[in-house]
């Protein structure tokens, strides 16, 4: 390294080492929310609709704030900045789904009825602080050239540093497809058989928590340099093996098939693009 270069490089160093400490900030924001319980009104009777899949969004999103501080490549800090960027989208859903739902599940079980506006306040920040974390990682993936077709910043040269071949145009179309093949057919597949969870209401529920996540970030890949793309399937593949074991935040008829869905297309991604 040059003197030339060495005044570029402290502050993308200090960016970096910023953007982590901001989005660990909104991880531990977003626990203290979820650690919120709604109470019934009796004493020791509380609970809470977050299954532990949300918790392992959150552990994901964690990681990847510390592996962006910690990582010395532009291609696993790319990788980095992706999966805070799924697990973000996933987290944002959560926050919309539980302002819409706690007040319905208090009404079932009694958990938030004493509380409702308190729980309610607290999924409103979590849909603000993930948005804000999403908008962080977006931005820290153009940085570390996530991107296919832009070069991003710092490590320009060394092709140690450098994130990976772009995507061309049979993988765009086969993520597109995925994607949205994701996202139409993952919500009939949990819900079908059942007719409570046939209402657009459910179906609706189940395309805003799983199907349109999982779906966009999948469709996204066909514009990511292979080591972002490979992040991103995994990401989602891990995330719906995760609510295939845990999913009484929603309570779908066929967790198995719907979840099932998004395994497969993920892991056709990380095969293509591996």
């Amino acid at each position: 390294m040059t003197a030339t270069d060495a005044p570029r490089a402290r502050p993308g160093r200090t960016a970096t080492l910023g953007l982590a400490a901001l989005v660990l900030a909104g991880c531990y924001l977003i626990g203290s929310a979820f650690l919120v319980l709604g109470q019934t009104g009796a004493p020791g009777h509380s609970g809470t609709f977050y299954d532990p899949s949300r918790w392992l969004l959150l552990a994901a999103l964690t990681g990847a704030g510390i592996a962006v501080a910690a990582v010395r490549s532009r291609a696993h800090a790319a990788a980095a900045t992706v999966v805070g960027a799924v697990a973000a989208l996933q987290l944002a859903a959560t926050g919309a789904y539980a302002v819409k739902h706690w007040r319905p599940f208090s009404g079932a079980n009694g958990y938030g009825h004493a509380n409702l506006a308190e729980v309610v306040g607290y999924a409103k920040l979590i849909i603000g602080t993930a948005v804000v974390l999403l908008l962080l990682c977006l931005a820290g993936m153009w940085r570390f050239g996530a991107f296919g077709g832009q070069s991003g910043q710092g490590g320009q040269g060394d092709p140690k540093n450098q994130p990976g071949g772009t995507a061309g145009a049979g993988d765009r179309l086969l993520a597109l497809g995925l994607g949205a093949f994701v996202a139409v057919t993952v919500p009939t597949a949990l819900g079908v058989g059942r007719a409570e969870t046939m209402d657009l209401t459910s179906l609706g529920a189940f395309a805003l928590v799983y199907a349109l996540p999982w779906g966009t970030a999948l469709a996204a890949t066909g514009w990511l340099h292979r080591t972002a793309a490979l992040a991103t399937a995994g990401t989602v593949l891990g995330s719906a093996v995760a609510c295939l074991v845990f999913h009484r935040m929603t309570w779908p008829a066929n967790p198995v098939i719907g979840m099932s869905i998004a395994v497969a297309a993920a892991a056709v991604v990380l095969h293509r693009r591996r």
